[in-house]
């Protein structure tokens, strides 16, 4: 019974070895290299006769009817066969000593002939139809590959490539890149417009100094904190909402963070950035950007920024793009001479004589620009001063109007004979600043407070004092009717006596006039202040009272 039990195991342990055995020929078969035995035509080795074309050119030969020894073929070290509508690359398996192969914008759905071109050190096969990428698990001395707008989704067949120094995944469907955690001698890597949310096989990439992430689904950065050689990263299209990791990022020269949900930048003081682009975040404050003296070019489009002094001192830069923001002061631009384009369409300006002296601009956008004046009460004749300055500092003449306006530099004046929410005119001047004609353009609106009617003001007789925690404003008249202007905070008479001398009722609530010491002080509207004598409250004392009159 042992000896049969023992001849058991002795025949498990002798078929698990033929099996790896078999499967070991098996998988050496795939990654053989192959050979011709004799001269044969280039169309017959090369089926595609696109391909065959190609390689009548690399071989020297009239006609793809040609025959080719392998010899021959062993010479060619570098093919170019981009853009020539290849189906198939059946024969390539024979380019034994193939280095350099480029098939670029192709029909290549299958390239399992190349599994055995293990001297391979670049490859291009951008823009083909490519879902299996297993061939090149074997080509270990490739530094450069490329792979970009095929449909590929897994990325474990790279996993071996060691000595890759640059890699495009780009335009593919990859959600997971855990095959390339081991790539440590990547510098360039390209995986933007994929599926990615998961970055952690990065962290271990710390010889890359170019990473280009664009539109995925990455929401944390953290994994790339240890990346410090990285001089270029663009991270737009994500789902990012904290940068703070990139303080760490010391050689970063240029950074692009596009359409994300960014809100602070202040980590990136006092990195070497050149260039830096954070359009469609939800940034308001770029104070930071005073302490990037390197600046040479900065875009944030559409973001919240008003305030942009910052700017003052960055005399080195070139290009400055913010349009879509609520800019309304360019006063910080004066000193920018090295300033070539400049694009702050969309914005709130009003005054551009500060830019005059930008001499060598070469691009120039101030159009579509939009200025809300502070509403001011409706009143039939409107008067209000034309606030726009072109180059010159004078004065640009309205282009059009909402309504009928009368132009008297500097005063526009409207007679409505009807409440109007606004009133609005535009304008529109061309100017020539360095070697940029521009248009400057815009529109300036004047919203109205539709005033309150008084329904009615009585004289009355009362005493009272302002409640508790009130913050209530004293008004001249009683609040949003004509000729009413703010004089205080009724809090500032907590505590006194107050003479109330009136009482209005308007269409929105109701006012007491009130005075202290017997000076009139204003109207603050009645919740504000609580009554502790009135005359009509006489009829009902029963006992003597006494008033200190205020």
């Amino acid at each position: 019974m042992k000896v049969n039990n023992w001849l058991k195991e002795v025949f498990k342990v002798f078929l698990i070895t033929i099996i790896a055995m078999c499967v070991d020929t098996s998988l050496g078969a795939k990654v053989q290299a192959a050979s011709i035995s004799h001269p044969t035509p280039i169309n017959q080795i090369f089926p595609d006769k696109n391909l065959a074309e190609v390689m009548k050119w690399a071989l020297g030969k009239s006609s793809i009817t040609d025959v080719a020894s392998q010899q021959e073929l062993n010479q060619v070290d570098s093919i170019d066969a981009d853009k020539k509508a290849i189906k198939s690359i059946e024969g390539c398996q024979y380019l034994l000593n193939l280095k350099s192969l480029s098939l670029v914008t192709n029909q290549i759905k299958d390239i399992s002939e190349i599994a055995g071109l293990t001297k391979l050190e670049t490859l291009y096969l951008e823009d083909n139809q490519l879902t299996d990428i297993s061939a090149i698990a074997s080509l270990s001395n490739l530094n450069r590959l490329v792979l970009s707008d095929n449909q590929i989704k897994d990325t474990q067949a790279l996993a071996k490539l060691v000595k890759l120094k640059v890699l495009y995944l780009d335009n593919n469907q990859i959600t997971n890149i855990n095959g390339l955690s081991n790539l440590i001698k990547l510098k360039n890597l390209y995986v933007d417009n994929n599926q990615i949310s998961d970055i952690r096989a990065l962290i271990n990439l710390t010889n890359l100094t170019e990473l280009i992430l664009e539109g995925n689904k990455v929401k944390d950065l953290k994994p790339l904190a240890k990346l410090t050689k990285l001089t270029s990263l663009k991270i737009s299209q994500n789902q990012i909402t904290d940068i703070s990791v990139l303080e760490n990022l010391s050689n970063l020269h240029g950074v692009v963070f596009d359409k994300n949900k960014v809100n602070d930048i202040s980590k990136l003081a006092n990195l070497p950035i050149a260039y830096l682009s954070f359009t469609d975040n939800q940034v308001t404050n770029i104070d930071t950007l005073a302490e990037l003296p390197n600046l040479i070019g900065v875009i944030f489009d559409n973001n919240k920024v008003r305030d942009i002094s910052a700017l003052a001192n960055l005399t080195n830069l070139r290009h400055l793009y913010a349009e879509g923001n609520c800019i309304q002061d360019v006063q910080a631009l004066q000193g920018l001479t090295q300033l070539e384009d400049l694009i702050l369409s969309h914005n709130c300006i009003v005054d551009i004589s500060p830019l005059k002296g930008l001499k060598n601009l070469q691009e120039l956008d101030l159009s579509n620009q939009t200025f809300i004046n502070q509403p001011i009460n409706f009143q039939g004749n409107v008067t209000i001063p034309n606030i726009v300055k072109g180059m010159t500092g004078t004065w640009v003449a309205p282009n059009s109007s909402s309504d009928k306006v009368t132009y008297n530099p500097p005063k526009l004046t409207w007679n409505l004979p009807t409440y109007k929410k606004e009133v609005c005119y535009t304008f529109n001047q061309t100017v020539t600043i360095g070697n940029a004609t521009f248009k400057f353009s815009g529109q300036v609106t004047q919203p109205f407070n539709k005033l309150d009617i008084v329904k009615s003001n009585k004289t009355i007789t009362a005493y009272g004092r302002v409640k508790p925690g009130m913050k209530s404003t004293v008004w001249t008249q009683p609040s949003n009717t004509k000729d009413a202007k703010q004089v205080g905070m009724v809090s500032a008479y907590a505590g006194k006596n107050l003479r109330i001398l009136r009482e209005a009722q308007t269409s929105s609530g109701s006012y007491y006039q009130f005075s202290v010491g017997g000076k009139p002080i204003g109207w603050v509207e009645t919740k504000a202040l609580g009554i502790f004598y009135q005359t009509s409250m006489e009829k009902k004392a029963t006992g003597a009272r006494y008033i200190v009159r205020g």
